[in-house]
This record gives structure tokens, C-alpha cells and sequence, in this order.
């Protein structure tokens, strides 16, 4: 069986179990949904309990953030990244890892969101509608067939991966040693490389539909739609991110 270039899908062939519970397209959509309304009201409550809006005359705004959130914030990064590896390699115990990996970002993204949102307004709205015209445009894609999952496509993808998170690991090391560069104020280049990713991560999904529907075809046990769930989410909050950083980028462009 291929591997999949989202690392949630990476040990699934390893684990092909004879079982008469399998997994099937149907659980893994509703699972996905699951998670998904996990995300959402995650953003909500984190909105409602833990961010407000302080006006301030002639400044329009403050936000302050309740301590709590904070702390959900900062351990946000480690929560996801020990809860996708933890379902990857532990596929029993997906479920609630996956849905802590939902919940932690959805505290994130919906203050995230908010903030953005308030200094440009419709942001949010637009950033939504951009990640379910990219997921709808890829899921037709996939399931008329108009593009096909090869392998030679998909050592490319995994190529394009890695090479990414080793850029985003120079580039962080860079801005530390380096902040007075002026590579990272290059706003039409960070445009670019923001428009780039966004359509990375839109290929990454005909790569998940596509595994996912082999892992349905080999007959995996039921508890793996959790795992192909959160593969998914993961890939959608990769391009939400990418797409509300482009809406910042441009707005700030026509505000020079």
C-alpha cells in the first residue's frame, strides 16, 4: 500500500487487521464532521470565556486574554504534535487524541480568528469560504477522477514536505540570529510563498481522499476512521491558517 504524505496516515498500512468491523467512507466522514464541530465550538467557548474586548477612545480596541487561555495557547503546538503522533502510532487510542487535537486548535484558531476579524473585518467569513471552495474543488477532483493519485505525483508531494519543514525550521533559526534581514518584510514574496502553500495543501488532500479510500478498501478495523479523521484536520487547519495569513498579507498591502 502507498503512503500518504500527511504523516497521520504514514503506520496505517502496518496495522491491515482482519476484522469484520471495518472502517468505511461513511465513518470516516462522520468522524471528520465530529471533529470538525469539535474545532468550531472549541473557538466559540475560547471566544466567549476567555477573550474580550476592551475599548479603548481613539484606539478603537485592547483584547485581553483570560489566563487559562493563555495557557491553552502556548501548549498548543506540543498538545497537537503529541496528540497526532500519539493516534498515529496508537490507533486504539485515537479518538481522544483526535479530539484534543481539535479542541486545542479550535481555542487557537477561533482567537486567532477574532482578533483577525475585528481589524479586518470579514476576514473570517472569507477564510472559511476559501477552505470549503479549495476542499469541495479537490473532493471533485478526486472522486470524478479528473486527477489521479500516482505514484511518481506523490513522491513528489513527499519531497515537497519535507523540504518545507526543513525551510520553516532554517527560516526560524534565521529570524532569530537574524531579525534585521529585510527577506522577511518582502510582503509580494511572502504573498507568493503563502499562495504556494495553500496549493500545497490542497494537493495534500486528493492525497488523504486517496489513502483513505485504499484504507477503506484493505478492510481496516473501524477505529482507524478516527485516524484518517484526523488526517483531514490536520490538512484543513493547514490551509485555513495559510489562507487567513493571505488575508492579512493583502490587506496590509493595500493599507501601505
Amino acid at each position: 500500500m502507498r503512503q500518504s504524505s500527511n504523516p497521520v496516515f504514514k503506520s496505517l498500512a502496518k496495522h491491515q487487521e482482519v476484522t469484520l468491523d471495518t472502517a468505511s467512507i461513511s465513518g470516516v466522514a462522520t468522524k471528520s464532521i465530529i471533529l470538525l464541530a469539535c474545532t468550531i465550538l472549541s473557538g466559540i467557548l475560547s471566544v466567549i470565556f476567555g477573550l474580550k474586548a476592551v475599548a479603548v477612545p481613539g484606539d478603537g480596541a485592547q483584547f485581553s486574554i483570560q489566563p487559562w487561555l493563555i495557557v491553552v495557547i502556548a501548549l498548543s503546538g506540543i498538545t497537537s504534535f503529541v496528540s497526532v503522533m500519539l493516534a498515529n502510532f496508537f490507533p486504539r487510542v485515537a479518538m481522544p487524541f483526535s479530539i484534543l487535537y481539535s479542541l486545542s486548535q479550535g481555542a487557537v484558531l477561533g482567537t486567532i480568528t477574532v482578533i483577525v476579524n475585528f481589524f479586518i473585518p470579514g476576514a473570517a467569513i472569507t477564510a472559511l469560504i476559501g477552505v470549503g471552495s479549495i476542499f469541495t474543488v479537490m473532493l471533485f477532483l478526486y472522486t470524478s477522477k479528473a486527477f489521479r493519485v500516482t505514484n511518481r505525483f506523490r513522491r513528489f508531494m513527499i519531497g515537497t514536505l519535507i523540504a518545507l519543514v526543513v525551510a520553516s525550521l532554517f527560516i526560524g533559526i534565521l529570524q532569530l540570529v537574524a531579525p534585521e534581514l529585510g527577506i522577511f518584510n518582502n510582503v509580494p514574496l511572502a504573498i507568493f510563498l503563502t499562495v504556494g502553500l495553500i496549493i500545497f495543501g490542497a494537493f495534500m488532500l486528493l492525497l488523504d481522499f486517496d489513502y483513505a479510500d485504499r484504507i477503506v478498501q484493505a478492510g481496516v478495523p473501524r477505529h482507524y476512521e478516527w485516524v484518517a479523521a484526523l488526517g483531514l484536520m490536520v490538512t484543513l487547519i493547514w490551509i485555513y491558517v495559510q489562507v487567513l495569513r493571505l488575508i492579512i498579507l493583502i490587506a496590509g498591502r493595500r493599507d501601505e
